[in-house]
Parts: structure tokens; C-alpha cells; sequence
């Protein structure tokens, strides 16, 4: 993601407190925009925009938050140690999207008495469902 800062020509518009050297900004500095927002305000007060820092790649991450409250304990169990990381702060456990999907999976190769309850099975089938457009599941208080 590049953002972009705004250098104002002679004959600008902006008023004093919004102009920080020869740029869009205040007192407490240059404004940064997204390139859509910087054209705005370049057209806006008359001045033309520059690529400010470096092009950094960002992702936006789904992230489906289930209440670890509403969850059976039979689920909980199976959702043990498979988290990918835990936020220290909140104790919130975080694990892949797919991780319901890999329960079901691993279900149908253990031995008929060690299969997950009928309950829980649906449980889990729904929460496979639920969460396949995600790319992390968080459980939350």
C-alpha cells in the first residue's frame, strides 16, 4: 500500500493552519492519503500529489470470532492445541479457517468408538459451513 502526500502549487487554496512546509498537513505534520483521497485534496486546493515511504504489500485477513460460550464442551476439546497463535493480552486462540474441515476429516479415520458424537459432528459440520470463507477462526470471550 503506497500513500501519498500532497505538495501544493503557488496559488493554493489551503489556509495557513492547513499547510505544513510546501505540503497538505498542520502543526503536527504531513497529511498522508490513499492515492484516491490525495487526488481529492489536490484537486481540491490546487496542488499535485507524491508517493510518500515505500509501497508496502498489506492483506486483509477474514477472521470469523465465534464465543468460545456457545461452543459445546465436546467441540472445545477438539479445538485443543490446534490454534496457530493466542493473543497474550486477551487469551483470545486463534486457528486456521479451514480447522473444522480437518476435524471432520480426521473423524472418519479414527475407530467407530472414538468418533465424535452425533451432536457434536453437526456441531462441527455447521461451524465447517459457516467458516469456509475465512482464512482465521478467534475465540472469543
Amino acid at each position: 500500500m503506497q500513500l501519498y502526500k500532497v505538495k501544493l502549487n503557488e496559488g493554493h487554496t489551503a489556509k495557513r493552519d492547513q499547510i505544513y512546509g510546501t505540503y497538505l498537513g498542520d502543526d503536527d505534520g504531513l497529511a498522508l492519503y490513499t492515492r484516491g483521497e490525495a487526488l481529492k485534496k489536490a484537486r481540491m486546493f490546487g496542488g499535485s500529489i507524491e508517493p510518500q515511504g515505500r509501497n508496502y504489500i498489506t492483506a486483509k485477513l477474514n477472521i470469523l470470532q465465534l464465543s468460545r460460550n456457545e461452543l459445546s464442551t465436546e467441540a472445545l476439546l477438539e479445538l485443543n492445541k490446534r490454534h496457530v497463535m493466542v493473543d497474550k493480552l486477551s487469551v483470545e486462540m486463534m486457528y486456521f479457517g479451514d480447522v473444522f474441515s480437518t476435524i471432520l476429516t480426521e473423524n472418519y479415520d479414527r475407530p467407530l468408538n472414538q468418533r465424535l458424537t452425533f451432536d457434536c459432528e453437526e456441531e462441527i459440520r455447521v461451524l465447517d459451513h459457516m467458516s469456509h470463507d475465512f482464512e482465521y477462526i478467534m475465540l472469543i470471550d
